[in-house]
């Protein structure tokens, strides 16, 4: 905002990153001299000229681990996830172009029952868990360490919500990829 020449705005956003970084003690008070330093440079006049924007909200991101299974014609992601806060309902992929490919909704995991993926080490189990096909090129972006073609979300409360995809390496009934003719 500042290489615009909207100082008030700047400010106000640089506030917002103080307090956003509430739990970062040296973030938070980075940002907070960054703030003093930019009001010092501008007469209070042209901050209180700029007009006042809405608080920005960031939203968070719903965590899942998944494994992939293939049952020869087709691929297939089981996630689990979600969190006690963050209780998915639903799930969506979207390609490209924001396109809905799916939508599926989600299975509570009962407190204490098991998931399927298996657990990385120091995280929680999931809260829900759902089944989605994926094609080829996503199961291949995803086994290269790649982003997904597609995007997936869950539905939190009204909203949906960007996923977090965590891979478990969970590879079940993987199917042998036709390998180059020698001759």
């Amino acid at each position: 905002m500042l290489p615009i020449g909207d100082v008030g705005r700047a400010t106000m956003e640089l506030a917002y990153g103080a307090k956003a970084f509430g739990s970062h003690p040296a973030l938070r008070e980075a940002a907070e001299k960054i703030v003093v330093a930019v009001r010092a440079l501008v007469p209070g006049d042209a901050l209180m000229l700029a007009p006042a924007l809405p608080m920005p909200r960031l939203l968070p991101k719903v965590p899942f681990r998944f494994c992939i299974h293939d049952d020869g014609d087709r691929h297939w992601m089981q996630l689990e996830g979600g969190t006690s806060e963050l209780v998915p309902t639903a799930v969506r992929v979207l390609d490209q172009t924001d396109e809905v490919i799916e939508t599926r909704r989600f299975i509570p995991i009962a407190r204490g029952q098991k998931g399927h993926a298996r657990i990385i080490e120091g995280e929680p189990n999931g809260v829900a868990w759902v089944v989605l096909g994926v094609s080829d090129a996503v199961v291949a972006a995803l086994d290269a360490g790649k982003p997904s073609p597609n995007r997936i979300e869950a539905k939190v409360g009204d909203e949906w919500i960007f996923a977090v995809l965590v891979d478990t390496g969970c590879r079940i009934g993987r199917r042998l990829w036709p390998a180059a003719a020698t001759s």
